[in-house]
């Protein structure tokens, strides 16, 4: 992973400003807009950094979009405090949503356009984007009356003076943006995390390896690009921390069925099919071991069992749903 060897401030802009000269495993030198002393933590430490280019006193240079130090992911143990979050901030957009009261609007918005589809009613035709701001978080924005077959904006930045209202945000035009777009660290820490969490166990490790499934979900776009990842380490997370709740249940199982419900990811092909018969294909081709391969498949069942109530489909259902409060609180606007 590359090293921040040196930060050297070379101009002030405003009072809590400055440009930046940094270098990266002693090679890579490129700018920085950030505050001096703020950006010290940095100096030393392991980071994850993305570039763009920007023009700094009428030349094309080399600017840092974003940079994070990485949380190191070594155990389970959860005395260690592991955190599958980080302090980041796109330097790319300059909007937060959520400081948009309902009401009020701003100019020239940039954000980042994760995906978009054409959608319709009765009396009115419009482009729904799903767009991310800032600080990550995503919301939906609306351009009524688009003229069919204009540009796609999938996978770029846009510029548009956005409205916000009791629906979400809106807008009359849409102007794409020539900008680099930085991976969102929390998606290889979120890997790392699953990784790590399945370490000591070669038969999850073997699935993992011959389905090439965790790589699916890093290039498969949810809320984002790869956030998959992120939601399957947060639904782990909840399922480690009632190890200690509950006795004679199989986590075992559970765990393997968390994972196995991504499996419709991997079964893109079969679309004409649910997600979940998807995900149910996918698990019955793997060769999982015998305590946990027949409890997998009962779990990932939509339907109810008929008599004995299955403990481990019910905590599996409840994991799911903390998790998806957990992230439409993190992310959705």
């Amino acid at each position: 992973m590359p090293v921040c060897t040196s930060i050297e401030k070379l101009k002030e802009v405003s009072e809590d400003t400055d440009i930046l000269r940094v270098v990266i495993d002693n090679d890579v030198k490129a700018y920085m807009i950030f505050n001096y002393a703020e950006s010290l933590v940095f100096l030393n430490e392991e980071v994850i950094v993305s570039y763009r280019k920007d023009i700094y006193e009428g030349k094309i240079e080399l600017f840092i979009n974003t940079l994070t130090i990485p949380v190191k992911i070594t155990t389970l143990d959860k005395d260690k405090g592991i955190k599958l979050f980080t302090e980041q901030s796109d330097n790319n957009s300059n909007v937060s949503f959520m400081d948009l009261a309902p009401g009020s609007n701003m100019l020239g918005a940039i954000m980042y356009c994760i995906s978009s589809s054409y959608e319709s009613s009765d009396r009115a035709v419009w482009l729904e984007l799903k767009v991310r701001d800032k600080a990550g978080r995503v919301a939906k924005l609306r351009l009524f009356d688009p003229e069919f077959g204009v540009a796609k904006f999938d996978g770029m930045y846009i510029k548009a003076s956005i409205k916000r209202n009791d629906y979400g945000l809106s807008t009359r035009e849409i102007r794409p943006m020539d900008l680099e777009f930085p991976p969102n660290p929390e998606v290889q820490i979120a890997r790392t995390y699953i990784e790590n969490y399945f370490a000591g166990d070669a038969d999850m490790c073997a699935v993992l390896q011959r389905t090439k499934l965790l790589d699916y979900m890093q290039d498969y776009i949810e809320l984002e690009l790869g956030y998959a990842l992120i939601r399957a380490a947060i639904q782990l997370d909840i399922l480690a921390e009632l190890r200690n709740v509950f006795n004679e249940v199989n986590f075992k199982a559970i765990a393997y069925a968390i994972m196995m419900q991504y499996g419709y990811i991997a079964k893109a092909s079969l679309v004409q099919y649910s997600a979940s018969l998807r995900a149910i294909t996918f698990a019955m081709q793997q060769n999982l071991p015998n305590d946990v391969a027949a409890l997998v498949l009962m779990i990932l069942d939509e339907g109810e069992p008929d008599g004995k109530p299955v403990p481990e489909k019910a905590i599996f259902k409840r994991v799911l749903n903390l998790a998806n409060e957990i992230i439409k609180v993190k992310k959705v606007v």
